[in-house]
């Protein structure tokens, strides 16, 4: 374990396995996702440019496709502490006064439970309109995709990576507290 890396939360632990196992899998579906989008920008490169046949719809598929992508691999990202973040001030006040980096550490997480439980309320409304409306992207007659789908993913990558924010504040407060991870 390097120096210093107690100010990076180990994030594998918190929450326990089970929802770690959700988010490992959402995130598997998320590298799946890519994947296919590759395979189909890569099949529209060639058409367009190759048989002067584009696929129809690839720019709509590809703009829902990356929120989805962001979405369903966020909470997982911020579980396994992928999330970037300068933290060298952290982690240096880690060494001096681990209680106090710890403190740093909870507020951050008790912001980002904040920031994605508003988000998730501020989401809400436009997922049951798109609902409601069967709202969609593309062009009528031609190719379309509904919208609800990423809007729904939205709340869910929200409302998991508020609990996971959550799971990380309790644990930073475990470490206030003098108890081990």
């Amino acid at each position: 374990m390097e120096a210093g890396s107690e100010a990076r939360p180990q994030r594998t632990s918190a929450g326990g396995a089970g929802f770690g196992a959700v988010l490992a899998a959402l995130n598997s579906v998320a590298t799946l996702w890519i994947l296919v989008l590759m395979v189909v920008v890569n099949a529209d490169v060639v058409g367009r440019t190759g048989f002067n046949s584009p696929i129809p719809g690839v720019a709509e598929f590809g703009r829902l496709s990356i929120v989805g992508i962001i979405f369903l691999s966020l909470a997982h990202a911020l579980r396994e502490g992928r999330i970037t973040r300068a933290d060298s001030l952290l982690r240096s006040l880690e060494r001096r006064a681990p209680r106090l980096a710890a403190s740093i550490e909870a507020f951050f997480a008790l912001a980002g439970t904040a920031l994605f439980a508003v988000l998730f309320y501020g989401s809400y409304p436009f997922f049951v309109d798109s609902w409601r409306s069967a709202e969609y992207a593309g062009v009528e007659g031609y190719v379309t995709f509904p919208i609800w789908p990423v809007r729904l993913l939205i709340l869910v990558g929200a409302g998991l990576a508020c609990l996971q924010f959550v799971f990380i504040a309790f644990q930073q407060l475990g470490r206030i507290a003098g108890r081990s991870r």
